[in-house]
């Protein structure tokens, strides 16, 4: 008998596997897609009144979004959007929100090439390895770092989150993964990862 119930958790443990992650991705977009016509159908409704139909708000945000992107392409949309950024880093609380938030859907999306290359790190003073991900080169602009320090981002497992460690260039050593691949790495504490992955090496003789 108690085999058998084993036997049947573990089923259930991999069912619960196998679909929460298809689970919450369906919830989350289902969510933003709620919030999307929720904003986006106002406008609609006021317009074509009693001829509104569910789901026009949705195609009215992708057709703004895409809109949006293309202005950005050009002198005006782009003076525009810098304009609107620069407001909201004058606001104490906002700046800090907005500029966490678009750096992380810049660097998912991979427009922002933050990350340079991954390495290991070893800390001073210890035989110990973390993965981390090279965020400068050097300082050559900022007075008070050594000229062979170079900065190294270390994510957090399963948070969003880490810490940023200035160390000699002598103490990373460069990883055969991507920087998407070492992210997945790291926020899945290394259970999920591509052995296949292309390096992006660290110069370590680089001149000082």
């Amino acid at each position: 008998m108690f085999p058998t119930l084993r036997r049947l958790a573990g089923f259930v443990g991999q069912g619960l596997l196998a679909v929460l992650p298809l689970l919450l991705t369906i919830s989350i977009l289902a969510w933003l897609a709620a919030k999307a016509e929720g904003l986006f159908s106002v406008p609609i409704k006021y317009f074509l009144e009693e001829r509104y139909v569910r789901g026009m708000g949705i195609v009215f945000g992708l057709v703004v979004t895409a809109f949006v992107g293309a202005a950005v392409n050009f002198y005006i949309g782009e003076k525009l959007l810098a304009l609107g950024n620069y407001i909201i880093e004058k606001i104490p609380l906002a700046k800090t929100l907005f500029g966490a938030i678009k750096d992380m859907l810049s660097l998912f999306g991979g427009q922002k090439k933050s990350f340079n290359s991954v390495v290991l790190l070893t800390l001073p003073g210890s035989s110990q390895k973390i993965l981390g991900l090279v965020t400068r080169e050097g300082f050559p602009d900022m007075q008070g770092f050594p000229d062979d320090a170079i900065a190294v981002y270390v994510p957090m497992s399963y948070q969003l989150g880490g810490f940023t460690y200035i160390v000699p260039r002598d103490n990373v050593e460069p990883v055969a993964m991507s920087v998407e691949e070492a992210l997945r790495f790291a926020v899945t504490a290394g259970i999920t990862a591509s052995p296949h992955a292309p390096v992006a090496a660290v110069d370590t003789d680089k001149e000082k």
